[in-house]
């Protein structure tokens, strides 16, 4: 059976994704894994925060800790830690069509708007 282990940019894309509210089918597609694999990434990897624990975070710098954690190969590596919060309205946004690539180390991600549709009326005036 071969695996490919999640890397710390995909984990990073999967709490953007989870704080954007996109369902775990959508993170699986644009991410262009299974289904299972996200589920399972954020089962594992998830933990309650606040006083009355109601609150459950997921951390791609924790992931990668115990993914680490649990190799028998511990060469050092160096994880660092980047956060980047902004708010997205998904009201404006076409949902079915964002797009994201990860390539070399850079994540982009493609929201796109959705057509506006305008309504034009004409009134006659006599």
């Amino acid at each position: 059976m071969n695996y490919i282990h999640l890397t710390i940019e995909e984990r990073a894309c999967i709490s953007k994704f989870k704080e954007m509210g996109l369902s775990l089918r959508e993170m699986a597609k644009l991410l262009n894994r299974n289904v299972s694999t996200i589920s399972r990434e954020i089962k594992r990897n998830s933990y309650k925060t606040s006083v009355n624990y109601s609150v459950i975070k997921y951390s791609p710098t924790v992931a990668q800790r115990k993914k680490e954690d649990k190799t028998e190969n511990k060469e050092s590596v160096v994880v660092s830690k980047y956060e980047q919060s902004f708010n997205i309205s998904a009201k404006g946004i076409d949902i079915d069509n964002i797009q994201a690539n990860l390539e070399n180390g850079i994540l982009t991600l493609t929201l796109p708007k959705k057509e506006e549709v305008k309504y034009e009326r004409k009134i006659n005036i006599s």
